[in-house]
C-alpha cells in the first residue's frame, strides 16, 4: 500500500511539472526524473526533517542549482564550426538535472535535440510553449463544433505577439 502512495505522489509531482511548463507528453520521462530528484532533496517528517539525500550520503544537499522546470534559457554555443555571424547561444528548455554530470539537461528548440551544457543564462519566468498551448486548448472546443473557426484561429495564431 505504501508503494502505491509513493508512486501516486511521484506521478502527481511529475504531472504538475508538465502542466506548469506546458510541456509535451514526450518529455514525461524527464518530468519523472526531475520529480524524483526534487523529492530526494525535500525534508520529510518521517526522517526527522532530514532529506533522503542526507540520509544516504551523510551531507545536506545544496539548493543553489535548483531551477524552474520547463523554463527558457540560452546555452552558449561552443561549436568550432561557428562563424562570427552565427548565434552565440541556443534557445533551450530546462528539462532536469543529469546524473553524474555538472550542468543542466536541456532540449534545444532550434535543433530538436537534448544535451547537457554548463554555460547558460536562465529566464525562470518564461515558458516557451505556455502561450501556444493555452491558445490551442481554448480553441479546441470551438473546432469541434465550428470547423470554419479554424481560419480565425490560424489568423490569431499568426498575428499574435506576446506582450
Amino acid at each position: 500500500m505504501v508503494g502505491y502512495r509513493k508512486n501516486r505522489r511521484l506521478h502527481n509531482i511529475a504531472r504538475v511539472l508538465t502542466f506548469q511548463a506546458s510541456l509535451l507528453v514526450k518529455f514525461w520521462a524527464e518530468c519523472m526524473l526531475t520529480a524524483v530528484y526534487l523529492i530526494n532533496r525535500t525534508p520529510t517528517k518521517l526522517l526527522d526533517s532530514k532529506t533522503p539525500y542526507e540520509m544516504l550520503f551523510g551531507i545536506k544537499p545544496t539548493y543553489e542549482h535548483i531551477r524552474v522546470f520547463g523554463s527558457l534559457f540560452y546555452a552558449h554555443n561552443h561549436s568550432r564550426a561557428r562563424n562570427k555571424f552565427d548565434a552565440r547561444a541556443h534557445k533551450s528548455i530546462f528539462l532536469g538535472y543529469p546524473h553524474g554530470q555538472k550542468g543542466w539537461k536541456v532540449y534545444n528548440l532550434e535543433n530538436k535535440w537534448m544535451y547537457v551544457p554548463r554555460d547558460v543564462v536562465f529566464f525562470d519566468n518564461a515558458f516557451p510553449w505556455a502561450n501556444i498551448v493555452i491558445i490551442l486548448l481554448c480553441h479546441l472546443k470551438v473546432f469541434i463544433y465550428k470547423p470554419k473557426a479554424m481560419m480565425t484561429f490560424l489568423y490569431i495564431l499568426v498575428h499574435w505577439h506576446p506582450s
